[in-house]
């Protein structure tokens, strides 16, 4: 079947917007119908469990998308299976003129377009994929050796120095689509796999869309940018949390970037965001040149590490019931929100590799599954960097205090107390140390260790003292190794 005018196909992937979209954009020049499609079954949609967050965002995304093409005169259309085999029926099915994308810069997802472009070729197909998840080109940045660079710093300085991806266009007014009723999937139908009891509550703290994405944007900018950098460590101040609907491309990098600098006037302030924004790109850059850390740690020698099978402390950890109230607090946050403040996603980490000595890829899967904002290279990136086994990483050694890290950084207690409310009547000098505090203190708050709240499941300096030694072990085993 052809079409008299054949149509430009336009794959949406991690670019859930219809503005700043590059492929979107290049489509419209083409001054043809346009068919836009999602592939479900690869993006991690298929062989993650319909329970995730992440899923759940992504339907409530589609669906987002899907009004917003219809506003345009257009709709989604949802094809199931493996891209290369479902673009290549396409193909067959439509004769486009052209198909286009943006690029994901996962290692699966690399690989993925070499394979597609390949036979889009072969079909003598036009097509191409654009830049748009990223501010810059990982391939482009290069270090004096022609290598690639292992921490920040040097990676940032040479960064902002290249130009980076600029913004295509605004929102297209109309979008002229094909007739198409080769089989597309019903939004309607794959929700319905989503009744998970655990993920109702998300609908009251995200809006995932396009709209909802420059709403918060706008928001943190006029009223919390201001004072980032002081107010980023705390918990309880909410940052941007735009992280999921970055993840997702619902907002553009390169859209987060230029509104912070047209929209505020304190450069130290843009500098200290922009700065963090940059680090999702380092965190693509290291999983792009370091493909095995999705499961192995960058740093060899911790093959050898002597990580613990404990169960019980594992759950203790996922429930939040470790008995240390600024970690539990931030388990109970991700159970109930699907999000975590980043501060607290360090402490949370720490404790689980080096005071449980649980091993990273465990926490990094649970995170996998309870957040919205569940991005593979952030997340690994962050979880090899708190356990000590990755590139720019925190030394294994430095062991958070999660007494200290509490009273540091939830110095008034407003965290704790709103995922603890057990917690919420105990005076402040013994809210992140419940288990020191006098008996009568506790009954009088309501509190009965063991019962309503837990005795600390480890013992922080017999734990800092375990880490130490299996640190030193895993040294001296590399060591032993290299002799023989």
């Amino acid at each position: 079947m052809t079409y008299s005018t054949n149509p430009t196909v336009v794959w949406f992937r991690r670019d859930l917007r219809l503005a700043d979209n590059r492929a979107l954009t290049e489509a419209v020049t083409k001054h043809a119908p346009i068919l836009p499609i999602y592939i479900w079954g690869y993006e991690g949609d298929m062989t993650a469990s319909y329970e995730t967050r992440s899923v759940w965002w992504l339907l409530k995304s589609l669906r987002s998308l899907d009004h917003d093409l219809k506003s345009v005169g257009s709709k989604l259309v949802i094809l199931k299976g493996n891209p290369l085999d479902v673009i290549s029926k396409l193909a067959y099915q439509i004769s486009p003129r052209a198909i286009y994308w943006n690029k994901v810069y996962e290692p699966n997802r690399i690989s993925l377009d070499r394979k597609i472009s390949l036979r889009l070729d072969k079909l003598n197909i036009e097509h191409s994929s654009f830049e748009g998840q990223l501010l810059w080109n990982p391939e482009e940045i290069r270090n004096l050796d022609g290598g690639h660079y292992k921490t920040f710093t040097p990676f940032w300085n040479k960064a902002n120095k290249l130009p980076m991806f600029g913004a295509s266009s605004q929102k297209p007014n109309v979008l002229p689509m094909p007739s198409f009723d080769h089989g597309n999937l019903s939004i309607d139908e794959l929700e319905r796999n989503t009744t998970s009891s655990r993920n109702k509550n998300l609908v009251d703290y995200w809006s995932p869309s396009e709209d909802g994405a420059n709403q918060l944007l706008g928001n943190f900018i006029s009223t919390k940018l201001e004072g980032y950098e002081k107010s980023r460590n705390i918990p309880h101040m909410s940052n941007s949390n735009l992280s999921p609907y970055i993840h997702f491309g619902q907002v553009s990098p390169f859209t987060i970037w230029s509104r912070t600098i047209s929209e505020l006037e304190n450069i130290d302030a843009q500098n200290q965001f922009l700065k963090q924004l940059a680090w999702r790109d380092f965190a693509h850059y290291v999983l792009i040149h370091n493909p095995g850390s999705i499961n192995n740690p960058i740093k060899p020698q911790f093959q050898r590490f002597p990580w613990v099978n404990d169960t019980s402390g594992f759950s203790s950890w996922k429930l939040g019931e470790t008995g240390y109230p600024i970690v539990d607090a931030g388990l109970r946050e991700l159970s109930e929100t699907g999000f975590m403040h980043n501060r607290v996603r360090m402490i949370a980490a720490s404790f689980l590799t080096k005071h449980l000595l649980i091993h990273w890829n465990k926490g990094a899967r649970h995170f996998e599954d309870m957040l919205v904002d569940a991005d593979l290279a952030n997340n690994i990136m962050g979880w090899q960097w708190v356990a000590g086994t990755g590139t720019d990483s925190m030394p294994y050694f430095r062991i958070f205090n999660p007494t200290l890290q509490g009273k540091r950084f939830d110095p008034d207690g407003k965290y704790v107390k709103r995922w603890l409310p057990e917690l919420s009547k105990i005076p402040q000098v013994w809210l992140h140390q419940p288990w020191q505090s006098p008996e009568r203190t506790l009954s009088i708050a309501g509190i009965k260790l063991g019962k309503t709240y837990p005795f600390p499941i480890i013992d922080h300096d017999i734990a800092r003292v375990r880490a130490l030694e299996a640190y030193k072990e895993t040294q001296l085993t590399n060591k032993v190794s290299q002799l023989i």
